[in-house]
């Protein structure tokens, strides 16, 4: 566009000599001459003014010339201002952003064709140089620590007491008293020879010699089996039923008394300070890791194959429901406001800055490659212009003489 300009001037410039050397013997060429003088003065002034703004003309200090490389460190703060208040002003970036649907566009991109499988993949590369980087000392302490912070933490009392009325409440405990009143029964067989010979011990020797013992012991014995064996039948047995009211005692108590919690306490804090803890803890974490290593070596890898169903099945949840992108969409709607609110300034002051670091010739030639061409075409424009003004004034002379 440079050399048009600049070509369309001297096209010009050999009308006009050739005009004015033929003019006498073609005086038509008058209103030739008269185009191509004034398109000439057009394009100089037009070339002088497109110059003046980058660089002085001609390399001459002419006032108010060079005006971009003069003026650079202003430009810069007024751009960053421009850009503050016509761009990221909150009003402007809410109304702008109000019905983009970004939750919504980016469940379409990841969706796309086996773009999950892609992302599932990429993900899988880079998961064993993170792992490396958990596998750090420093990591393995923050879990330890994070772990025994939160076992230190917990009201196990209060935990176990909600647990405890959350079973008995709905019945769910009853297998469990189904297997104590089994374990009682394994446990008078287990004891029975140790119950006859307490009975024994305990009778006078005129009573044994009539067998007594063992026959008071075969009665302890068969009463106990019997009411062992009802409960096991019965739901409704009465004993059975004081073990409920025991439980659900025991799990209000276990909420409210301080002795408990207290106790239990004093359990945990000896059990989170075992060394054999501390070696479980990081014993598990091990497992994990290498456990993930094995998978993530393995072409048809099952943390690769469950990432890929995680992200294809989230990115058809949010395509197609609406209601489900509408509050994640406020949110980073949110979001984008508060950031272009609080950083608005930041970020005018980086454009400030980033102009205030080039040096003038950089900055002026980005700035004159942006805009060259229309630049050119101010040039070409006033050449133009220029000579249909020169005819214009050539005709008001004409009719004037």
């Amino acid at each position: 566009m440079w050399r048009i300009a600049t070509g369309l001037l001297g096209v010009m410039l050999v009308v006009f000599l050739v005009a004015r050397h033929f003019e006498t013997l073609y005086p038509g060429l008058a209103w030739v001459r008269s185009f191509a003088e004034a398109a000439m003065v057009g394009a100089l002034a037009d070339w002088f003014a497109v110059t003046a703004l980058f660089r002085h003309p001609l390399g001459l200090p002419i006032p108010h010339t060079a005006i971009v490389p003069r003026n650079k460190d202003r430009i810069g703060r007024n751009l960053a201002e421009f850009v503050e208040r016509n761009f990221l002003a909150p009003g402007v970036v809410r109304d702008k952003i109000a019905d983009v649907d970004f939750v919504g566009a980016v469940a379409r991109w990841i969706g796309e064709a086996d773009r999950p499988r892609r992302l599932a993949e990429r993900i899988g590369d880079r998961l064993p140089g993170l792992i490396g980087e958990l596998e750090a000392g420093e990591v393995r302490r923050f879990i330890q620590g994070s772990v025994d912070e939160w076992m230190r933490g917990a009201d196990l009392a209060r935990l176990a007491g909600e647990l405890l009325a959350a079973v008995t409440a709905t019945g769910r405990h009853q297998p469990v008293v189904d297997k104590l009143i089994d374990e009682l029964a394994k446990l008078l067989a287990e004891y029975e020879p140790s119950i006859r010979a307490q009975v024994r011990e305990k009778t006078a020797w005129y009573w044994r010699s009539v067998a007594l013992d063992v026959a008071v012991s075969d009665r302890i014995i068969a009463a106990a089996e019997a009411v062992i064996g009802e409960m096991a039948r019965d739901p409704e047995h009465p004993w059975r039923k004081k073990l409920d009211s025991a439980l659900i005692g025991l799990a209000e108590d276990l909420k409210t008394s301080e002795e408990y919690r207290q106790r239990l306490e004093i359990v945990k804090a000896e059990f989170v300070a075992h060394p054999a803890m501390q070696n479980y803890i990081g014993s598990v974490w091990d497992a994990v890791i290498a456990a993930l290593r094995a998978d993530l070596a393995r072409d048809d890898s099952l943390v690769v194959e469950q990432l890929e169903r995680g992200i294809a099945g989230f990115a058809a949840a949010m395509r197609d429901d609406e209601a489900a992108r509408a509050p994640l969409n406020r949110w980073l709607r949110g979001v984008i406001v508060r950031v272009a609110e609080t950083q608005r300034e930041e970020i005018g002051r980086l454009i400030s800055d980033t102009v205030a670091r080039w040096d003038s010739k950089t900055f002026t030639e980005r700035i004159e490659s942006y805009v060259g061409d229309d630049l050119q075409y101010v040039r070409i424009n006033g050449t133009l212009i220029g000579g249909l003004v020169g005819l214009l004034i050539h005709a008001a002379s004409r009719a004037m003489g």
